[in-house]
């Protein structure tokens, strides 16, 4: 059975035409009450613009009807659709009997309160026509097209309706402009504009309202190719200026927008830059106004597009990078007065990275753009999902670089080029870039590695520095009048050369490499440089420097023999070079030094360093964004120590982990790493005896890491949510590793519970959600509690069955086959 849907004339143009699918979940999915029931509802009010007619009244029908099922929306005429219903029932009936017209059209009405958003404004004043169709009445006169069918798309615009009286004759006048209006447009689409310029001056005498507008835009560039400027501008403002004051446009305002901004393109062509953005500005103004969201973010983010490279043209004057400036500025506050959806975002974070990059002259504001980019997306996606978009890496990148030119801290620049490099790798969209993935990749390697060339020159000029200092007081002293030669000893970083030294991270076997003699050479020259007064070198500042960086080459070494387990080797190279160490490696290279002493065999020595570092990482700890950075670090020299025997030191490196991740600004991340350390924990606690569960108070430290856990802002609620659940079944195996029955049950229902009140009915698509419940029975079971027991059980096989984010398929299996066994054993 068919209903057919009359009176669509009077919607907007755009919602006139029904639509078959519409995007959903990464693919183009095809319109029914089946795709609408479980889309979140977060998320309806965006699928229901995305789908126009078709999924509005899907929508509705679902929320009237919820046992219809409706699907293949399809055109019949102008102002009819039509779909099928695959069930009869209430639906049909209603419609028989005329109240399906009432509560669908009351339905309808009702959408800006349904869906929270006023676009849906449009159908208060609109009444739709819904009639029963058999299926045979589509064979008749009217024929439907199917999905298959491309239909021919009118590129022309116009205000008025098309003439539908069949008997309607042309005469011979109306003949004449048809074809100076073709002939108009062909000359001037392939850029003949003088012989273009007769015939849209013989079509502007006919045309009006927004086709006028058009014409004479087109009309005005031909005039200016002809050297008739003085005519081309008053046909402009007159033309740019109706364009702004008319509210709605046209129905056809997508064609149109798209029109103007191919006639700014040709302005751009012809290098009248100031012209084609202010033509670029009022198609972007008219993108603003479609009803389909998808359509606004990639119109105007093409305009955005085009008038940056305008600014970018060499031949711009400041003047029209100015406008640019200006009018990126409007074109963003339209933006961002309407209505968020995933498209919107992403081209407001689109025009913010191209205007930061507008404002390179003035770092500041540049920043400032930036951060407003990363935010916006972490906001709006979450961290996880904004990093499949590549405007998220280049940002970031951007963002480093900005930050390096203002001579911001390197620690924070690098940390920005390390997150911008993982960003770009797991980056998706790289087909809707401009750049390649590679060559963005290449940029921010290469920036990076100059970065640390740069901080570990730092590091080494500013001892030299320190030994210039002391010779230029004894100068002072003696009475030496060149004053001014001594203040040139110091020696701008913009000027150091870049060497090609490798992350600290990677265990090169050619270390010693970094540098060869002619790098040394040069390094020379440059420690050596303007430090001549008076006659006198300070030459035992530039072998400081040296010794310096070979101190940094011996403490490479040192890390390939730690991570060889050679701890007695590596022992007296950290002990060298400690006094050598940034304020943020001297707490890792402490701890690493701690356990060597330990392996050999100067345990007191060991346990003294240890505590002193600790004390010192909790006194006086980093600044909170490189606290997840160095919280995993030393979580994971941690677990050396575990692997080394040394239990009791390991527990307190793992507590100070978390306490740095606790601290850290990562909200994603930071609960994870918690997490990590309570499993460091627990792995612990089975290898050591009671006494010293007691003595550590390790269920006060275990309580601990949930607290912290809970004290991270809930921005992300799901990912914090699932941590807590499986913080809570390592605590609750904690418990009854160590005889506390009573404890683990209470952990394992928290554990619950926490997924019951973060996810409802959807907890179950988690796999800790049932492995607490297979635990919590095998505790019934041990109490003699079988019925219970039984019933908990069947509980964990339908929840693990259900899940989806098991790490493996093996993981599942083995976790059913113990629940399945258990259910065996209480049903004998």
């Amino acid at each position: 059975m068919n209903i057919r849907v009359s009176d669509l004339h009077h919607l907007p143009g755009e919602l006139q035409k029904a639509a078959t699918s519409v995007f959903w979940r990464g693919d183009s999915q095809d319109i029914s009450t089946a795709l609408l029931t479980p889309i979140p509802s977060v998320f309806l009010h965006t699928v229901v613009r995305k789908g126009g007619i078709s999924t509005a009244l899907c929508y509705a029908i679902l929320h009237s009807y919820p046992e219809a099922s409706v699907s293949n929306f399809r055109q019949l005429t102008d102002s009819q659709l039509i779909f099928t219903v695959e069930n009869e029932g209430q639906l049909i009936d209603d419609i028989k009997g005329g109240v399906g017209n009432r509560k669908l059209n009351s339905t309808l009405q009702d959408l800006p309160s349904l869906l929270e958003d006023s676009f849906f404004n449009i159908f208060q004043e609109v009444h739709l026509s819904f009639h029963l169709e058999r299926q045979s009445s589509c064979a008749g006169g009217s024929s439907i097209k199917s999905k298959e069918t491309i239909e021919q798309v009118d590129t022309s615009v116009s205000d008025v309706p098309p003439n539908t009286n069949k008997t309607t004759s042309i005469n011979i006048q109306e003949m004449m402009d048809l074809i100076a209006q073709d002939d108009g447009a062909s000359l001037f689409e392939e850029g003949k504009y003088g012989e273009a310029l007769f015939y849209l001056e013989t079509y502007l005498k006919t045309v009006s309202g927004l086709e006028r507008s058009l014409v004479q835009l087109k009309l005005a560039l031909c005039l200016r190719a002809s050297k008739r400027e003085s005519e081309c501008n008053p046909l402009i403002t007159e033309a740019l200026t109706y364009i702004e004051k008319t509210p709605h446009l046209s129905d056809q305002c997508l064609k149109y927008a798209e029109a103007l901004r191919n006639v700014g393109c040709k302005y751009r062509n012809e290098a009248a830059y100031s012209r084609s953005v202010l033509i670029f500005s009022a198609s972007a103004f008219a993108f603003s106004k479609c009803l389909n969201a998808s359509h606004v973010a990639i119109g105007m983010t093409n305009c955005m597009t085009d008038m940056k490279i305008v600014a970018d043209t060499d031949k711009s004057t400041v003047k029209c990078k100015e406008l640019v400036r200006h009018t990126f500025l409007k074109v963003l506050n339209l933006l961002e007065a309407m209505t968020k959806c995933d498209e919107l975002i992403e081209a407001l974070g689109t025009g913010y990275m191209y205007l930061g990059r507008l404002y390179k002259h003035n770092p500041r504001t540049a920043v400032v753009c930036y951060r407003k980019v990363i935010a916006s997306l972490e906001e709006w996606f979450g961290e996880n999902d904004a990093r499949k978009r590549s405007d998220y890496g280049t940002t970031t990148h951007n963002l480093a670089h900005t930050l390096q030119e203002m001579g911001e801290n390197f620690e924070e620049v690098e940390r920005l080029f390390e997150a911008a490099i993982e960003r770009q790798e797991a980056a998706n969209d790289w087909e809707n870039s401009s750049a390649t993935k590679e060559e963005c990749l290449k940029k921010s390697f290469s920036a990076l590695k100059e970065v640390r060339t740069r901080r570990l020159f730092t590091k080494a000029q500013s001892t030299s520095q320190q030994a210039t200092l002391t010779s230029v007081s004894k100068i002072n002293i003696i009475g030496t009048e060149n004053e001014a030669s001594i203040g040139q000893n110091s020696t701008n970083t913009s000027e150091f050369v870049s060497f090609p030294v490798e992350s600290q991270a990677k265990h090169s076997s050619d270390s010693k490499k970094l540098f060869n003699v002619s790098d040394l050479k040069v390094y020379r020259l440059l420690s050596t440089a303007g430090t001549t007064s008076g006659g006198i070198t300070t030459t035992e500042s530039t072998e400081h420097s040296e010794n310096y960086m070979f101190q940094l080459l011996e403490l490479e070494n040192g890390d390939e023999l730690w991570e060889r387990q050679e701890y007695t080797q590596a022992m007296p190279i950290y002990e060298r070079c400690q006094n050598h160490l940034s304020s943020t490696d001297k707490p890792l290279y402490m701890l690493k030094l701690a356990l060597c002493l330990s392996q050999g065999n100067k345990r007191e020595e060991s346990k003294k360093l240890l505590t002193t570092t600790l004390q010192n990482l909790e006194q006086d700890p980093p600044v909170n964004y490189h606290c997840f950075k160095l919280g995993e670090a030393v979580r994971q020299i941690g677990q050396r120590y575990f692997r080394c025997g040394c239990y009791s030191m390991a527990t307190l490196v793992v507590i100070s982990a978390a306490k740095l991740f606790a601290r850290c600004t990562d909200v994603s991340n930071g609960p994870k790493g918690i997490l990590n350390c309570m499993n460091d924990l627990r792995n612990c606690v089975k290898r050591h005896s009671t006494s010293f569960q007691h003595q550590l108070n390790v269920e006060k430290v275990l309580t601990q890491f949930i607290d912290m856990i809970k004290s991270f802002p809930s921005s992300e609620t799901a990912r914090k949510a699932n941590i807590l659940g499986r913080a809570y079944s390592v605590m609750g195996n904690f418990f009854l590793k160590t005889g506390k029955e009573k404890a683990a049950e209470q952990s394992y229902l928290s554990g619950i519970k926490s997924y019951e009140e973060a996810f409802g009915t959807k907890a179950e698509t988690y796999s800790t959600y049932g492995i607490c419940t297979h635990n919590l029975a095998s505790l019934m079971q041990e109490y003699g509690k079988y019925k219970e027991a039984e019933m908990l059980v069947k509980q964990a096989i339908e929840r693990q069955n259900a899940a989806t984010n098991w790490h493996s398929e093996r993981e599942k299996e083995e976790s059913l086959r113990k629940s399945q066994s258990l259910l065996a054993h209480l049903k004998r």
